[in-house]
Order: structure tokens, then C-alpha cells, then sequence
């Protein structure tokens, strides 16, 4: 596989959980072909190319899924070993389960109509939206206008 170069893909999106480190971007050459790029800051970079718009959507989706359950799971990680090392970390329950909240919310509103519009057209949008509501269900968060 030839290697990637990403200064020849103009970027479209980039979704994030709420640090510098966490991320999927869109790319999409003059080829028309797209690259999606999930990188977590720490461990890896991963490109994904998609020869079609619909192809895109499913990926972006897939990746964005990833990285929220991935830093869901960090920061739970985190609270734990706090909660066991630290006698005076006092961070509740409650304050973790906003911290999650925040994660999902941050990156799912990334993900708008508004936003995807740019790039999709009709029919991707409405695979979009649906691919979106099945995250919020997932994430129990209160349905949201595409």
C-alpha cells in the first residue's frame, strides 16, 4: 500500500471528546477519495480510506464509537486508580458520570446536521442521522434535532 500523505487530502471534520489528544478526522482528496484518520494521542494513528461517501459515513461513525468508548474507559481507569491511591480524591460518582456525559456530548454534537451537511448529500445525511441516533440511544443521552 502506497503511503499516505495527508497534506494532499483537504480536511473536512475533525470530532473530539474534549482533549488535544483524542480524535477522528475527515480528509477527502481530489480524487474524491476520503481518509479517515482515528488517532488517540498516546498509543496510535490509524488511517482508513473510503472510496465512497457512504463508505465514509460507516467508517466516521465506527471510529467516533471507538474513541468515545476508549476514553470512557481512560478516564474510568483513571478515577479508579485515583480513588485507590489518593485518600483525599474525593471526586464523586456523580462528577464521573458528568465527565462521561461530557465525552459523549462533545463528540456527538461534532457529528450535527449543520455540520455534515458540508460534505454529504441527501442520502449519506439520512444514513448519518440514523447512525447518530442509534449513539445517542446508546449513550442514553436525551434525543437531540439532527
Amino acid at each position: 500500500m502506497n503511503e499516505l500523505i495527508k497534506e494532499e487530502y483537504d480536511n473536512l471534520l475533525n470530532i473530539g471528546v474534549g482533549n488535544k489528544f483524542d480524535y477522528v478526522g475527515v480528509y477527502k482528496n481530489e480524487k474524491g477519495v476520503y481518509l479517515i484518520d482515528r488517532t488517540d494521542g498516546q498509543t496510535y494513528t490509524d488511517d482508513y480510506l473510503a472510496e465512497d461517501v457512504s463508505e465514509c459515513v460507516l467508517t466516521l461513525f465506527d471510529k467516533v464509537e471507538e474513541m468515545i468508548d476508549e476514553a470512557k474507559s481512560q478516564l474510568l481507569e483513571k478515577h479508579l486508580e485515583r480513588k485507590n491511591t489518593e485518600p483525599d480524591y474525593e471526586k464523586s460518582e456523580h462528577d464521573l458520570c458528568e465527565d462521561m456525559l461530557c465525552l459523549e456530548k462533545t463528540a456527538l454534537s461534532s457529528l450535527q446536521y449543520s455540520v455534515l451537511k458540508g460534505f454529504l448529500p441527501e442520502h449519506e445525511l439520512r444514513m448519518a442521522e440514523q447512525l447518530h441516533n442509534r449513539l445517542v440511544a446508546k449513550y442514553e443521552l436525551e434525543k437531540r434535532c439532527f
